[in-house]
């Protein structure tokens, strides 16, 4: 029975052509990112992208498998548009495909999922996994991998490394951190206003098995469930304690 694949956020995938096991792509959580998916001679090419992606990463892969005879997009209401217009003028005109065929997916509501059969029709789907879908291994360590890797990268940086998650047949290994803990605290020192937000992404990464995080740091997380501060604006009195915590951890 053949199945299809999943691939997470700021990854790729790769199916090549005559595989007789895998026949199409799933990726899921699509909020404001880009997905693309490239139909060259020698594979078909998927990659879900924040933005934040090296375009010159996701040229090197399509070129690798000959001209691209199709490219189909998907995009949500989040999505940044001009700003993924360039990456995406960018990344056609390099691959030599700026006047082929190019079929946009258009979804009106956010969190959604991409189904790509490679010999059927594309279609914006609920954010569920179908039970065709071979599910990615390590899926909640390899998205605290790319949450990390994409959070301490410099705001519109684009300099964020491609992951290629599938490709020969089989689930490559997560590539792991582009930062050592040592260098994410550096940073987070820097940033006394996002400490609680900073220590979410960090307590969440340690629960994955990513990282060790210091038990100070950890009980600072649970004492102040410092998870809920993604979502939301420190009141006062939350602000006069991250600054009493932040002073506590750089000292």
């Amino acid at each position: 029975m053949k199945n299809i694949i999943e691939i997470t956020q700021d990854a790729a995938g790769v199916i090549e052509s005559g595989s007789c096991e895998y026949y199409g792509f799933y990726t899921g959580g699509i909020q404001s990112c880009l997905i693309s998916v490239y139909e060259c001679n020698d594979a078909c090419v998927l990659v879900h992208d924040s933005g934040q992606l090296k375009i010159s990463d996701i040229t090197k892969l399509v070129k690798k498998y000959g001209d691209v005879k199709r490219v189909t997009v998907a995009f949500g209401p989040e999505l940044n548009r001009r700003h993924h217009q360039v990456r995406l003028d960018k990344i056609l005109l390099d691959v030599g495909c700026v006047d082929r065929n190019v079929d946009l997916m258009e979804r009106n509501k956010s969190n959604f999922a991409f189904l790509f059969p490679i010999n059927g029709d594309a279609s914006t789907i609920e954010n569920m996994r179908p039970e065709t879908v071979q599910a990615i291994p390590d899926k909640d360590k390899r998205m605290s991998m790319v949450e990390l890797n994409n959070f301490f990268l410099k705001p519109n940086s684009q300099k964020l490394r491609l992951e290629v998650q599938f490709a020969k047949g089989k689930y490559n290994p997560p590539r792991g951190l582009d930062l050592s803990l040592k260098d994410m605290l550096k940073i987070v020192k820097k940033q006394p206003d996002f400490f609680f937000a900073n220590l979410d992404f960090l307590e969440k990464a340690h629960k994955a098995e990513v990282i060790s995080l210091p038990k100070a740091l950890l009980e600072v997380a649970k004492i102040f469930n410092v998870s809920e501060f993604m979502y939301r604006q420190l009141l006062p009195e939350e602000r006069r304690q991250q600054n009493i915590e932040f002073r506590k951890f750089i000292n």
